[in-house]
């Protein structure tokens, strides 16, 4: 949502009524005027009417629905987007972020009731929640996607209009409505429309990006748009009110009234501008800019405005200028731009049309020399007037003239009288340079810069009818500004002549040494006596002169502070992004260590509760013998004491038996058996040491990584930094002093100033490449010398040569094709030793001595018209786990 910082004369502040029951907004009080709005804040009056008491204020209260289907909600005490999404979370018990956008008065993915900056105080509010989440892969065969792209205010961009035959209207699962989640795999969470709306614009055509998005949960077919019929008892419908609740970034919400008519006219043609321009559809940043027009005097003041409060949107000059006449036709219905036909002038020889003078917005010099830092970074951007220099022209401004003349021969352009003025198709006429100028900005487009017309390619007719009243006009102009003592060009306007102070003479005269003007009395005083004297008029043309020349290295030196502002800006945007970039790789990383640990407890776990079911069962077997057995010796025992507790007689009958009976063989088994526990050694003994071990399998290692803030913005490097490709278009990167400015080269992240150190390049196929070490200090923005004379230290392979880079260059004569090289270093014994891992022979060795940190080097080679595609990558290396009692 657009920062909406502008005020109204009729707003008022947000107040809530502490006690007592809410007063719905738009309440017919008795007193009041037709249909008077309650919610006059502190300090507010309107005329006659004292300040309310803070018992009477009203509190606003919105009644609300999720769009898919929920009871009835209310809300209140919100000032902006992200407090009303917060206030529908509370409502309805679901997070803030859930909500993608509100609106109003239909459960339907309308984008025409989108809730923008404005609630109406009848307005019924649906918000719609995220729904399924989808990611497609499109291929962009067009300059245009056809997509015109909104935001909640909130951190969310969505499509708000598909344009029919465009690209994205001919893939069906697209919808209005969506979500922009991220495009590429670049998080979008966050970023305004006209930043996304970029991004799209400059993805390169004829070729594939993915998109994901997230559509809005679906509604009920059930669920019918909502009426006012349990609304205040008047019977207004919803949305009809005459009040209407403002949401703004940067201080309470307001209520006014609603836009008239001039400011819906001009909002509805600001969007339009804003989704020519730009691809995004925002009403009440369209709104803001009204409010920012709508009292100015010419666009000088209104672009000022715009860089003060709507900077970060950097507006090109055209845009603002298109602005500016688009509140101007709505300001002005009667001499609006899209309809000057209201008269002709008719000349003694022929008769030809002429349009009827510029509206009140162009009756200032028209966008003034002024720097617009924000758009276009060291450039003095103004509407170029066609003789602008001249300070001799007369100026056709109808609010300084009496003439009706001199303003039906002013130019809509410059707004001065017309120099060789042409007609176009559409009758209206302006001077050649200024709509050869306008053209010239406008570069493909050919249109009437009043009624937007396109015009042919051919040259413009010349109105010599036009040119010739004008001509006269000019002369007329010329003798009157002589005959009433002005120079030649005035207006007639007679210019007052300053006066002496002490004397109450004319100045005249001008002193060189002293620099002053003088009268004169003052010449022939004594303080001036021998002093170099001059006509005032060549004094200030002198030292104006003078000034010009000064001023020439201050426009040198505040290009150069603008465009570094921009590189600033830059940078910071850039840092973000690996900032995102980065966040978003360390949490993958870390989310595949928690993965495999959690495999491995999950695991670990299993063998232990393993040996638990088998020791209990063991267990559990032995138990069960031991009972058998206590029941054998149970009854045996109680049998012999039954016949010893027995008659003589019956016991000497049975003895035999019972002695029998006796003879039970001993069974006494062992109290705790062997291997008859866990095993607790096993299992976390150096338990996070054999996890470590086991880990190394899933890690990956390579001896260097690649430094992508020294690539040429050619070069495509991998998530990993272990592979470059020639991508064969520019990357959007700073032009920091790391960075090579030339030539497609990049270096590793890491210098070595000591040591030994060994990596592997694996080269394939490529037809060009180039690989070695330089020291620190080689020049990266200018002339360099590929030898260890100048710093670089490599081999290359060129045309299907291999060679050495020294001076000249030395041949190689290899045995078969290299398709992987191994470099190592020796800083202490200055070697770099090249060498074919694959078939372990020598290639070429370099002998010299370091002096300065020396950094990997890295070029994949020219890649003309995808002759040259494959990437360089660095192989990894066995990644071992050793322990000093193993060897």
């Amino acid at each position: 949502m657009p920062l909406g910082l502008g005020r109204r004369k009729k707003a008022s502040p947000l107040v809530e009524n502490e006690e007592g029951e809410p007063i719905r907004a738009g309440l017919h009080v008795p007193g009041m005027e037709d249909g008077g709005v309650l919610g006059l804040g502190e300090g507010a009056t309107s005329e006659g009417l004292p300040p309310p008491h803070s018992s009477m204020r009203p509190r606003l209260i919105f009644h609300t629905q999720l769009a898919h289907g929920s009871p009835t909600g209310r809300i209140e005490g919100f000032s902006n987007v992200r407090e009303l999404y917060a206030k529908i979370g509370e409502a309805f018990g679901i997070p803030p972020a859930e909500v993608m956008f509100c609106t109003l008065n239909t459960h339907k993915v309308d984008m025409d009731k989108l809730l923008g900056g404005q609630i109406g105080l009848e307005d019924f509010i649906f918000a719609h929640i995220k729904g399924q989440r989808k990611e497609i892969e499109v291929y962009k065969g067009e300059d245009a996607l056809g997509l015109t792209i909104t935001d909640n205010g909130a951190g969310y961009a969505f499509i708000k209009r598909i344009r029919e035959g465009s690209v994205i209207h001919q893939i069906q699962v697209i919808n209005v409505g969506d979500m922009i989640e991220s495009i590429n795999g670049h998080r979008l969470i966050g970023c305004r429309h006209y930043e996304v709306a970029k991004m799209l614009k400059e993805l390169p055509k004829g070729k594939e990006f993915t998109i994901k998005l997230t559509e809005p949960l679906k509604a009920f077919d059930m669920i019918g748009q909502r009426s006012g019929g349990s609304r205040s008892g008047s019977g207004v419908q919803l949305g009809t009110g005459r009040g209407t609740l403002r949401l703004r970034s940067k201080g309470p919400a307001t209520v006014e009234e609603l836009p008239n008519a001039f400011e819906e006219k001009a909002i509805e043609k600001v969007d339009d501008l804003l989704e020519s321009y730009m691809g995004i559809r925002d009403s009440e940043l369209a709104a803001t800019m009204v409010e920012l027009g709508k009292d100015k005097k010419n666009p000088d003041e209104f672009a000022e405005a715009l860089d003060e409060t709507l900077g970060d949107f950097a507006f090109p000059d055209e845009f603002v200028f298109d602005v500016w006449g688009a509140i101007g036709d709505a300001k002005c219905p009667d001499y609006s731009v899209g309809s000057l036909q209201r008269g002709a002038l008719l000349f003694p020889d022929s008769a030809v049309y002429q349009e009827p003078p510029p509206p009140p917005y162009h009756q200032e010099p028209a966008m003034a020399m002024r720097p617009r830092a924000s758009s276009q970074p060291g450039k003095l951007s103004f509407f170029h007037s066609p003789k602008a220099a001249s300070a001799l022209r007369p100026r056709a401004m109808s609010s300084r003239s009496g003439s009706m003349l001199e303003e039906e021969l002013s130019c809509p352009v410059c707004c001065d009288i017309f120099r060789d003025p042409v007609v176009l198709k559409c009758s209206h006429s302006f001077c050649r340079d200024c709509l050869q100028q306008f053209w010239n900005k406008k570069k493909a487009r050919r249109e009437c810069p009043v009624c937007r017309s396109k015009c042919s390619l051919t040259e413009p007719t010349v109105s010599l009818a036009l040119k010739n009243v004008a001509d006269t006009f000019l002369r007329e102009q010329e003798l009157r500004a002589a005959g009433t003592g002005g120079g030649p060009g005035r207006t007639g306007e007679q210019e007052v002549e300053e006066r002496c102070i002490t004397h109450g003479e004319v100045l005249k005269l001008f002193c060189l040494d002293d620099f002053e003007a003088l009268c004169c009395v003052c010449h022939t005083s004594k303080k001036h006596q021998g002093h170099r004297v001059c006509p005032l008029e060549e004094g200030a043309q002198d030292l104006k002169a003078e000034l010009k020349k000064d001023l020439i290295p201050l426009k040198k030196n505040l290009r150069c502070l603008y465009e570094a502002k921009q590189e600033c800006d830059d940078t910071t945007v850039h840092i973000k992004n690996q900032t995102e970039a980065t966040e978003k790789q360390m949490k993958e990383e870390f989310e595949q260590l928690r993965e495999f640990l959690q495999k491995e407890e999950t695991a670990r776990m299993a063998t232990l509760l393993k040996e638990d079911e088998e020791k209990k069962e063991l267990a559990r077997k032995k138990s069960e013998n031991i009972t058998r057995s206590i029941f054998t010796f149970s009854h045996a025992v109680i049998a012999i004491e039954n016949e010893i507790g027995s008659s003589d007689a019956l016991f000497l009958k049975n003895y035999a038996n019972t002695k029998k009976r006796a003879q039970i063989p001993p069974n006494i088994p062992e109290k705790v058996w062997k291997d008859a526990l866990i095993n607790v050694a096993e299992h976390v003994g150096s338990l996070k040491y054999h996890v470590w071990e086991k880990m190394a399998e899933l890690v990956q290692y390579t001896p260097i990584t690649l430094d992508p803030n020294t690539a040429y913005p050619w070069l495509s490097l991998s998530s990993d930094l272990t592979c470059v490709t020639n991508s064969g278009c520019l990357q959007n990167v700073p032009d920091n002093p790391e960075r090579f400015g030339h030539f497609v080269f990049l270096l590793g992240s890491e210098g070595f100033t000591s040591g030994r150190h060994a990596w592997e390049v694996e080269v394939g196929d490529k037809a060009d490449w180039m690989l070695g070490v330089v020291k620190e200090t080689i020049d990266r923005k200018g002339h360099i010398s590929g030898c260890p004379e100048g710093g670089f230290w490599m081999i290359a392979h060129y045309e299907g040569e291999y060679s050495a880079m020294t001076r000249p260059s030395t041949p190689l004569h290899l045995q078969g094709e290299l398709t992987r090289v191994r470099v190592q270093l020796d800083f202490d014994s200055g070697q770099v030793i090249f060498s074919n891992p694959v078939s372990m022979m020598p290639i070429y060795t370099f002998n010299d001595f370091f002096t300065e940190k020396i950094y990997p080097f890295f070029c994949p080679g020219a890649n003309i018209n995808g002759n040259n595609p494959n990437p360089l990558k660095i192989c990894t290396a066995k990644v071992a786990v050793w322990n000093s009692a193993t060897w």
